[in-house]
């Protein structure tokens, strides 16, 4: 998709992969090696 122009994923599919996986979204873009998921039970409601 990326020579189209397009992103490979969105915010929402990044958010979907945190709560999914119970680490943060800084933890899955190799931001911080702290993966506590700090987000709660419903995720962004």
């Amino acid at each position: 998709m990326m020579e189209r122009g397009h992103r490979g994923t969105t915010i929402e599919k990044l958010v979907l992969l945190a709560e999914y996986f119970h680490v943060s979204t800084d933890y899955l873009l190799g931001i911080t090696d702290d993966p506590t998921w700090r987000g709660g039970p419903g995720g962004m409601d």
